[in-house]
């Protein structure tokens, strides 16, 4: 099977196995599903830290997406949480250039996050629909054109933080 992206550079293009299917990671792990099951552990953990710590006042920014994938990925992968080095692209389909990440991420701040303020997000519905819409506006800050560290269909698909909690200081 074929990558469905063309990506190059960066150090999370390395691989830990000869089909270059499993990223290196911190767990040592070079069997693929074995990889995907320990992300969505991962991700199962996160989600209990991370709705201790993000509060539903808490704006959405980049900072944040930073914050929530160091916390899904922190344990795996090296680079979780930082900006991706790597270039991608899929068909004629070109994700910014790494070199230009940080600034394209600012503008979508500007542009896309401030349209879902906290106070529009009170209703489940109201934030999955939101949060569906970032996920496609937020590829290109992803760390891995792979997609290997997406959540499989048995992971939720949607996490509304409802609880009330401390704001962690790295928000």
């Amino acid at each position: 099977m074929t990558n469905r992206y063309d990506v190059s550079g960066g150090s999370e293009m390395e691989f830990a196995d000869r089909a270059k299917k499993v990223l290196v990671n911190e767990k040592g792990i070079t069997v693929l599903r074995e990889l995907q099951h320990a992300e969505e552990l991962a991700l199962s953990a996160a989600y209990e830290i991370l709705l201790g710590e993000v509060r539903t006042d808490t704006p959405m920014s980049a900072e944040l997406f930073r914050h929530v994938h160091e916390r899904i990925f922190g344990e795996l992968y090296v680079w979780a949480g930082k900006w991706r080095t790597v270039y991608i692209r899929k068909g004629s389909t070109v994700w910014p250039p790494p070199d230009h990440l940080e600034k394209a991420m600012r503008t979508f701040e500007r542009e896309v996050l401030q349209r879902y303020p906290a106070e529009k997000l009170k209703e489940d519905d109201d934030f999955c629909a939101a949060a569906g819409q970032l996920q496609g506006n937020s590829l290109p800050s992803t760390p891995s054109g792979k997609g290997t560290h997406a959540p499989s269909s048995s992971a939720p698909t949607c996490w509304p933080p409802k609880r009330k909690g401390p704001c962690s200081s790295t928000i």
